[in-house]
């Protein structure tokens, strides 16, 4: 008996009908509110010079170690080769990985998937050379930290064309 009153009790009756949509039109409400906010301050921390010019940096860091990486190739053992990764590339990796939101903002969509299928592929091939140098196959190795170098170097390409190019169409 108790359940039955217990579900009387929930179901709404035509007083309180209107109290219900009131609510929801509250909740709506502050929904919009809130998203209207969220909108207004991503518009206003749109990226800046700043950050473009250290995402650049870190690409510079990367291309440049992974160019030293590579020369050295004779003088540095696969074994270690995992270890080189983790202490000279994934903090510029990481680095340019976080600024992918402020890419796609900046330059659109076409030129941001452009250099990120690059960026992306090279990243790929370090991990997988990262794996080979754990499994001590020294051909992998060198041949995906090569194939990284050129990636890697397409992606700074287009990351100097876009941001030029951006810079250029923000003057004007």
């Amino acid at each position: 008996m108790a359940l039955g009153n217990f579900s009387g009790w929930i179901q709404p009756t035509r007083a309180t009908e209107p109290t219900v949509y009131l609510y929801a039109l509250m909740v709506a409400a502050a929904g919009m509110v809130l998203l209207r906010h969220s909108l207004r301050k991503s518009i206003s921390t749109a990226p800046s010079d700043d950050d473009a010019e250290a995402v650049e940096a870190q690409l510079d860091r990367l291309v440049a170690r992974l160019q030293n990486i590579n020369t050295n190739s004779e003088s540095i053992d696969v074994r270690e080769v995992s270890r080189v990764i983790d202490n000279e590339l994934a903090i510029d990796i990481n680095g340019c990985a976080a600024a992918r939101e402020m890419l796609s903002r900046r330059w659109g969509l076409q030129p941001y998937a452009d250099f990120l299928s690059r960026f992306v592929e090279g990243q790929r091939n370090i991990r997988l050379a990262r794996e080979a140098s754990a499994a001590g196959n020294a051909e992998d190795v060198w041949d995906n930290l090569g194939s990284a170098e050129a990636c890697l170097l397409d992606a700074h390409r287009l990351f100097q064309r876009f941001h030029k190019e951006t810079k250029h169409s923000l003057r004007n």
